[in-house]
This record gives structure tokens, C-alpha cells and sequence, in this order.
């Protein structure tokens, strides 16, 4: 179905782009169409734009090197980081409180006493959370640094990301033009003015097809992400079940089963966030639209774009877990969302702490990324991008606006490509947290097999947590509790399956505890 929405995508794009750029030509040879435009500014903006782009490459390339430092910087200060960025998030909302210029004080002010009493709750009584979300963040860390295919992946997937979304904006564009054009006109009087307006009617059909396309972008943008975060997922967890066997290029064959054997789960999972997304949207036009029918509807829509909101992100959220149980376990998309709703009951406070703390610290090096590469392009820009050219004679107010602008915008362009590569890369990184939490939650045994320095330092911290929590609703079957100390959950609810899921036949099963995603063939097995 994904592979067929997309084959109409293009069909669409097929009819409409060349009717789009048929027009754009008539406008280009139009003589009056740049009439307006003096010679001068036009010299201006050509000039400005070849002055600019090598800067955006320097700091596109600041914001490379940034991002893998950021790796060894999160594994060797993994505890410091989410100290720091414990007290950074209030501090954040505060100044944001007292600056005389905020719009919604009350609001920001909200914000600083919510985050400054999680920060309390966790530096005081949570400490055993912090150490395990260091020995995660640290642990995913090193993973990365020795499978650096997993940060080339997140990266590559930014050429098929940036690719799809031009052609998108190009094939939207077109299809708006094309139903525009041959719409119905029609007059109606502005409400608000009391004026006579003119307007045109793309038809149900043209409706219909926008809302496809706008489903169709959040669709493959969500199914592009998500290939990443299984591929990444299942090199984590290739590494949790096979340190002494290692399975060889574990990238190459992780991102295999990711567009085969896990794909279809991939697209559906995918499909529901878009959905939701789509719905978000249509209700936020909704409220926009509400404000001609009083404040009771405007209340109305409100709440229901907030709830809309708030089931975006908890579906999100829910499909990060799920794929994470496709990636490691080979599952369908039906049964990992199953046996992910089994997993948050029995331990979703422990996962989202833990990946609140580790994503917050990660994020510290996103802001980071984006501020060095931004203020590395100004000082380097400044003298040759807006002062020269403006510090020549006879140059106009215009002329020096078009290179103030294009020295600002260098800057903002530096620093988005640097947030867009840094989030990226790092996005391993959190998908590597995740898969870590819920191999160690349910089965703890396989790092004892495989690494038994780094179990003992989970099962430390684990044995701490329990000693200043002890169990409110008892301990599980085998005398521990069902929360940070984590145990093997009932084999009814995760029993790997019995054949390897994309293992060709005439290899080996694999060992038991190991999941069949990861199995390793006879060949290719280590010592």
C-alpha cells in the first residue's frame, strides 16, 4: 500500500509539475514581469547568494565534526550532561518568565514550577534512575563509537528525507496550481471588513487530493524515520545478544530486515502516526475557522486540538517502544504492540524516566551543535558578506537591506543545518537507549552471557533501586520486584518465534535467550 500511495504521488506529480513550470516560463518571459526589479539589487542578490553558500557548507561541516564529538562527549560525561540538563530546563523556562517581552509569563512561569519540581523529585530521591540512565547513555554511547554504521545511517537518511520533501513541496505546488486554475470563481463579502472579495474553488476533488498529499508527506517522513530507528535498534541489540559471536556488518543486515521482513510493520505503524497528524491538522484549521462562531466554539476547538495533541505524541511515543520490539524480536506490528502495552505496565514509569533523562541530555548537544555552527558562520561572514560589499560608494539603503538579509539568513541556515544534522546523528543514540532498556528488562541473562562486567553494573544499580524503594505491590514470581529490577516477563508474552526471521534455510537456529533476528549462521559464528 505505501509502495502504491507513493506510485500515485508520482502520477500526480507527472500531470501537474510540467503545467506548473509551462507557467513559470510564460512569467519568466514576460516583459514586464521583472519590470519592478531594479538592475542594481538584481546584481545584489546574485552576488550576495555566491558570497553565501561556502559558508553554509562551513558550517554544515562544523556541525559534522560537532555531532560525532557529541558521541565521545556523552560517553565519557554521560552523569554530568543530565545534571546539567535537569537544571538547564527550568532555568530556561525562568528566564523566559522574567523577560520583560514574554507574551504568556503566566504560562512560562508554569512551565519552570513543573520542571523544577521533576528535577527536585530526581536529584533528591531518584538518584538510582541517574546512575541508570549514565551506565545506558554512556553504554549506547561506545556502541555507536565501535558501530559508527549506525550514525551513517541516520545521516544518509537525511538525502531521501531532504529529496522527498522537495519533490513533495514541488508536487503539492503543482497540484494546487493546477486546481486553482481551473477552479470555479466566485464573490462573497469578507465578515470582518464588510468587503466584496473574490475567490476561487478547488472542488471536492482537489480538496480530497490535498489532504492525500498532506497525509502522504507525514506518512513517508514517519516511515523514513522509523526504518532508521529499527535498523539502529537492531545493531543495539545484534551487540546486547552477540558480543562473543559477533554477526558481521550488523548495520548492512539490520537495515536489510528493516526494509524487507520488518517493513510492512514499518508502514503500518507509520500510517497510524499520520493519520493522527492529519487529524491534528484538520482540527487546528477547524479552531482557526471557530473564531466567527463564538467563544463557546473556539473553547470547544480548543480542547479538541489540545486531546488531539496529546494522543499524537502518546502514539508516537507507544510506536517508538513498538518498533523497538520489531527490530529486536523480528514481530509482527499487531503483536509488538501487544507485548509493548505489557511492557509499559509492568515498567513505563522506569522507561520514560529514563529516556526522558537521557534524551534531555542528548538534546544539550543539539542546542549546542546549533549555536557554535551559527556563531562560527557570523564571524566568519561578517567582514566579507555584510561589510564590504556595503562599505563601497554610491551603494543604496536597498542594496545594503539585500546583504544584511543574506548574512542573517546565512546564519539561520547554518544553524538549522546544524540542529538538522546534530538531531539526526544523535537519533541513534536514542534509539539505542531504548533498545538497551528493553533488552535488560526482559532479558537480563543474555548481558550476564555476553558481558558480565556490564551486568553487574546494571544489576548494582538495580539492587540500590530496590533497597530505597521497596516494591509496593510485592515481588514478582522469583522474589523481586517487577519495576527497575528488571526480570525475563512470562514467556507467553515474549517467546521468540521458532524460525529466524530472513535466515535463509540451511543455518543454524539460534542459541535460546537470543532473539532470531540476531542469529548468527555456522559459517560466520566467532569463537
Amino acid at each position: 500500500v505505501f509502495l502504491a500511495h507513493l506510485a500515485l504521488v508520482a502520477a500526480l506529480a507527472a500531470m501537474h509539475v510540467p503545467e506548473l513550470i509551462a507557467a513559470a516560463r510564460d512569467g519568466l518571459h514576460d516583459p514586464g514581469a521583472n519590470a519592478t526589479l531594479e538592475p542594481q539589487m538584481q546584481a545584489a542578490l546574485t552576488h550576495s547568494a555566491e558570497l553565501a553558500w561556502p559558508y553554509l557548507l562551513v558550517g554544515l561541516g562544523v556541525a559534522f565534526v560537532w555531532s560525532i564529538a557529541w558521541i565521545g562527549i556523552v560517553q565519557a560525561f554521560a552523569e554530568s550532561l543530565i545534571y546539567i540538563a535537569l537544571i538547564a530546563t527550568p532555568a530556561v523556562f525562568l528566564a523566559l518568565t522574567l523577560w520583560p517581552g514574554n507574551p504568556s509569563p503566566v504560562a512560562t512561569g508554569v512551565f519552570f514550577i513543573v520542571t523544577m519540581f521533576y528535577a527536585c523529585w530526581i536529584v533528591l530521591t531518584q538518584r538510582n534512575r541517574v546512575e541508570f540512565a549514565r551506565l545506558t547513555l554512556a553504554t549506547v554511547a561506545g556502541v555507536i563509537r565501535t558501530h559508527p554504521g549506525m550514525w551513517i545511517v541516520s545521516l544518509l537518511s537525511m538525502v531521501p528525507a531532504v529529496a522527498w520533501q522537495l519533490a513533495w513541496l514541488m508536487t503539492a505546488g503543482a497540484t494546487f496550481f493546477h486546481f486553482r486554475a481551473h477552479g470555479e470563481r466566485f464573490s462573497y463579502v469578507d465578515s470582518r471588513t464588510g468587503e466584496s472579495r473574490e475567490g476561487v474553488s478547488i472542488g471536492a476533488l482537489g480538496v480530497i487530493t490535498l489532504v492525500f498529499l498532506l497525509l502522504s508527506t507525514y506518512w513517508t517522513s514517519q516511515v523514513i524515520s522509523n526504518v532508521v530507528h529499527v535498523t539502529n535498534s537492531g545493531v543495539l541489540a545484534t551487540w546486547y545478544f552477540r558480543q562473543r559471536s559477533r554477526l558481521p556488518r550488523p548495520t548492512v543486515h539490520a537495515l536489510g530486515r528493516a526494509l524487507s521482513t520488518s517493513f510492512g510493520s514499518i508502514c503500518l505503524g507509520s500510517l497510524l502516526v499520520a493519520l493522527v497528524q492529519l487529524l491534528h491538522d484538520m482540527a487546528e484549521s477547524a479552531r482557526q475557522n471557530s473564531a466567527e462562531g463564538g467563544l463557546v466554539s473556539s473553547i470547544v476547538w480548543c480542547c479538541v486540538v489540545c486531546f488531539i495533541g496529546y494522543l499524537e505524541a502518546l502514539i508516537a511515543l507507544f510506536n517508538h517502544w513498538a518498533f523497538t520490539q520489531v527490530a529486536i524480536y523480528g514481530k509482527d506490528f499487531k503483536t509488538a504492540a501487544r507485548h509493548t502495552w505489557h511492557l509499559v505496565e509492568a515498567r513505563g514509569l522506569s522507561g520514560l524516566v529514563n529516556m526522558n533523562l537521557t534524551s534531555n541530555a542528548v538534546g544539550l548537544g543539539v542546542l549546542l551543535g546549533g549555536v557554535l555552527s551559527a556563531a562560527l558562520v557570523a564571524g566568519l561572514a561578517h567582514d566579507r558578506l555584510l561589510v564590504a560589499p556595503t562599505s563601497k560608494p554610491g551603494v543604496s539603503e536597498d542594496v545594503q537591506g539585500v546583504y544584511a538579509a543574506a548574512y542573517a539568513l546565512t546564519i539561520a541556515a547554518a544553524a538549522v543545518c546544524a540542529v538538522a544534522c546534530t538531531t539526526t546523528i544523535s537519533s541513534a543514540v536514542t534509539s539505542g537507549v531504548t533498545t538497551l532498556f528493553v533488552c535488560w528488562a526482559e532479558d537480563p541473562a543474555a548481558l550476564l552471557a555476553s558481558n558480565p562486567p556490564l551486568h553487574a553494573s546494571f544489576e548494582h544499580i538495580s539492587s540500590g533501586f530496590l533497597r530505597d524503594h521497596p516494591p509496593r505491590h510485592g515481588p514478582g514470581p522469583d522474589g523481586r520486584a517487577d519495576v527497575e529490577n528488571p526480570r525475563p516477563l512470562p514467556a507467553q508474552q515474549y517467546q521468540a518465534p521458532t524460525v529466524a526471521v530472513g535466515t535463509p534455510v540451511g543455518q543454524q537456529p539460534p542459541p535460546p535467550n537470543v532473539p532470531v533476528a540476531h542469529a548468527v549462521p555456522a559459517s560466520q559464528a566467532g569463537p
